[in-house]
Parts: C-alpha cells; structure tokens; sequence
C-alpha cells in the first residue's frame, strides 16, 4: 500500500525520528469531504479533485472556529466541480494551481489561468492566490492576472517563494 511506502521512506531516512515536531502519516479516503483532523482551533477536510486516475490529488479545506475563515488549497486539478463543492459556502482565500495561460496546450490535468479564476468567482472566493505556474511555459505573471480577472473579479496574485499570507 502506497501509505507503508510512505512511512518506510520516512524511515529510512529518519525523518520522523529527527522531525522538530510530531509527524503522523494517515491516509486520506478518496471521497467527497473526508474528515481529516479536527481540534479545539480547526476543522481539516479533503476532497479528491481532477486529476489522473493514476494519481490522485486533493483539494483541502481549513476552517478556523475561532474566526471563522477558512481557506482551500486546491492541489494539482483542472476545472473541478468537487473543489466547488469542497469551497462551498465561499472561502477567505483560495489557493489554485495555475499552469498558464489558456491559449496554451496545458495538459488536462492542469488548470490554466481561466480555470482558476472561473473557480475563483463559482465559490465566492474572497481572495485567489496561484501557484504551481509552469516554469518552461514561463507566461508573464501580468498577462496571467489579466485572464484571471476576465473571469473573476477578486483579489487575485501571484505566489512567490516564502510569501505569507494571514487568515
């Protein structure tokens, strides 16, 4: 099971021994809103999205209790109705892998800059945060807000490394 070569890999390099913190390994169900950790603080959820049936991705959700925002972080997806439904009721801040442009040939497991921005706008977002752009497409970051925005007219940016962004 792909969960024990997980943990093996772990340790075998002792990374859950030598880890700052404690890490534990679960699985995650491929179904609509699993249950995955949930405290006095937060609620984590998890949705598979669209991707290739050979490698499944997911689509998380976390929601504050003591603010009542929440966020979803959409994983490697094209256009996927099961991400809407993950974000129903809106989110504070949405984060979409975008791999481009539309008029790109983006392989149909990616999202391109209209998808993520049609997302964006059918749950209410309040902010869009892309990620995962594709380096060898290397597309303008300007050019890909300007489709973003034909679509959705949020918030939206750009990740960069080491960004923060506050809920």
């Amino acid at each position: 099971c792909a969960l024990d070569v997980l943990i093996r890999f772990l340790d075998f390099f002792n990374l859950r021994e030598d880890c700052p913190f404690p890490l534990y390994v679960h699985g995650v169900p491929l179904k609509e809103h699993a249950a995955i950790f949930e405290n006095e603080a937060v609620t984590v959820t998890a949705s598979p999205v669209d991707h290739s049936p050979k490698t499944p991705t997911f689509g998380v959700k976390i929601a504050s209790k003591r603010s009542g925002k929440t966020m979803v972080y959409s994983g490697d997806t094209t256009y996927s109705e099961r991400l809407i439904r993950l974000a129903s009721g809106g989110v504070d801040l949405l984060f979409h892998e975008c791999s481009g442009l539309s008029t790109h040939d983006i392989v149909p497991i990616h999202s391109n800059a209209r998808h993520a921005g049609q997302t964006a706008r059918n749950i209410g977002a309040k902010k869009l945060v892309l990620l995962d752009l594709d380096s060898v497409l290397n597309d303008d970051p300007q050019a890909i807000l300007a489709e973003i925005r034909q679509e959705y007219a949020g918030e939206s940016v750009v990740a960069e490394d080491f960004d923060e962004f506050i809920l």
